[in-house]
């Protein structure tokens, strides 16, 4: 039912790894993240994966703590010692950083001891197998951006609430979505009351429950340096006077 959105499963794995380590990007990556390291040690710890917790253990915790060394003084966090590792929780996040807010989330949670999270990955950002190979390895799982056919956008937003609902109440898995669409580009934080009504799309008759069973968990990040701030600036500056619209790749 949810072979469309759904991140990829164990035994996907194996073919995953042998697809990114013969991508022509591979090397770049490699070279950014592990500049120390011999390129053909991390393919083949990578060939090694044989699970999706392999994939996270051996390649991704590293990879995101690389991140962290290169480019903070540190992170820090609270709250998580309000968690519990046996139950699946919905993590609603504010959104600055395509890529980071999540992954700093998975690697704090791993170091607390708690199960990481699948994470929404928009449509629009899953452009080229390498990128998708290592988003739906890690846990990541497509989200449809709205579109102009109503009917299409009911039928997307019905299909995620119905996939976020069955990965925390049958899978046992936690999800990371943030609390609106896109990144919010003037620091101004609030929620989307679409997102709160998507999430009851699964479950009409009782919206308290549709709720309480999802261990909805308000999240906050905060960068003391806004990622992409120059980016954001631009776009902001021109949005004052015409419809911003991206060019191909900007994402």
């Amino acid at each position: 039912m949810f072979d469309d959105i759904r991140p990829y499963n164990d035994s996907e794995i194996p073919a995953a790894m042998r697809r990114i380590v013969a991508d022509p990007s591979f090397g770049p990556v490699c070279a950014f993240l592990f500049p120390d390291e011999n390129p053909s040690v991390v393919a083949d710890l990578l060939l090694s994966c044989r699970s999706v917790r392999d994939f996270q253990k051996k390649f991704m915790y590293s990879a995101i703590y690389s991140i962290i060394g290169k480019t903070t003084d540190g992170v820090t966090v609270d709250g998580l010692d309000a968690l519990s590792p046996d139950k699946s929780y919905l993590f609603i996040s504010n959104h600055r950083d395509i890529v980071l807010d999540a992954a700093f989330l998975q690697v704090l949670l791993d170091d607390a001891g708690l199960p990481t999270s699948e994470i929404t990955f928009g449509a629009n950002l899953m452009q080229g197998q390498f990128v998708i190979d290592f988003g739906k390895s890690n846990k990541m799982f497509r989200v449809e951006r709205p579109g102009t056919d109503i009917k299409e956008f009911y039928r997307a937003s019905l299909h995620l609430s119905e996939y976020i609902r069955y990965a925390i109440t049958e899978k046992g898995e936690s999800v990371w979505i943030a609390q609106r669409n896109g990144r919010t580009k003037n620091g101004i934080d609030t929620t989307d009351q679409g997102i709160i009504k998507m999430f009851c799309m699964s479950e009409t008759k009782d919206k308290i429950k549709a709720l309480s069973e999802l261990n909805i968990v308000p999240v906050t990040v905060s960068y003391e340096w806004e990622p992409c701030d120059v980016l954001k600036a631009v776009e902001l500056y021109e949005s004052q006077s015409a419809r911003y619209v991206k060019k191909e790749g900007e994402d």
